[in-house]
């Protein structure tokens, strides 16, 4: 992977210091020794625009630079969405149980994740916090997440919006997506996001998978099924979309495609 160079001359981003619901640490009794003391996660401070140099990637464009921040931004701000962040237990429980740094989840771990490892675990963390920084400057007064002073970590700080019952709703069921790209399900799934987009701005697909082997752990985890559920994230788009009388092939070779509501 080529180096990937991010000066140092960040400007702290617009965050809010809000928690998620992680438990607080403790305050410190009276007396108690400064060796007691866990240490904390400084956030960096607000600022009203983003000036960073964009990073330079040995053989890649500006605009090549810029599309892969731009992904690394949108999927880490997947993984914190309210469409996302409740049911991945694992993410969430480091939100809420990663002592010392309560709420705070390192940037490392995060590209670590299977959709993040190719090609930003060989980007670095520098290139992935600058993205966060600069999508965090975007949101103005009310950003989706927070990064650390130091540039290593990153949290939710919009508060959750517990929606269960429109988020059933907002969902459809589509069918006809033939089989899973060789490349492998996060390709495939990156292209069936780029066909829905078309119809509105979409929270999650979530791709159907056949079980896997005989015991639990493989249940949803074998061949994909050639459907997903769609989470839209306006009731509007989603009632327009299954008002549409058909919708184009994703496949041009491939079958008529079938939807409904979940």
């Amino acid at each position: 992977m080529s180096e990937v160079k991010v000066e140092d001359t960040a400007a702290p981003v617009d965050n809010k210091d809000v928690d998620m619901g992680a438990t607080p640490a403790p305050p410190a009794a009276e007396g108690s020794a400064s060796a007691d003391k866990k240490p904390e996660v400084k956030e960096e401070k607000p600022v009203v625009e983003f000036t960073e140099p964009l990073p330079v990637i040995e053989g890649k464009s500006d605009d090549e630079v810029q599309k892969l921040l731009a992904g690394a931004a949108k999927q880490i701000n997947f993984y914190f969405s309210d469409a996302n962040l409740p049911q991945d237990r694992y993410l969430f429980s480091l939100t809420c149980c990663n002592e010392p740094m309560y709420g705070w989840v390192p940037i490392e771990t995060l590209i670590s994740f299977q959709r993040m490892r190719d090609p930003y675990q060989g980007l670095g963390v520098p290139f992935v916090a600058y993205a966060c920084r600069q999508q965090i400057a975007s949101e103005a007064s009310d950003p989706l997440l927070g990064i650390s002073e130091d540039g290593k970590n990153v949290r939710r700080v919009r508060p959750m919006h517990r929606d269960n019952q429109g988020s059933w709703e907002r969902s459809v069921y589509v069918k006809g997506f033939g089989d899973e790209d060789i490349k492998g399900a996060d390709d495939t799934q990156s292209k069936i996001l780029e066909y829905f987009e078309q119809f509105g701005e979409i929270n999650a697909v979530r791709m159907r998978r056949e079980d896997k082997g005989e015991t639990g752990n493989g249940r949803g985890r074998g061949k994909f099924k050639g459907s997903v559920f769609v989470e839209f994230a306006q009731m509007d788009d989603a009632k327009a979309f299954l008002e549409k009388e058909s919708i184009p092939k994703y496949l041009p070779d491939g079958p008529d495609m079938l939807k409904m509501s979940k």
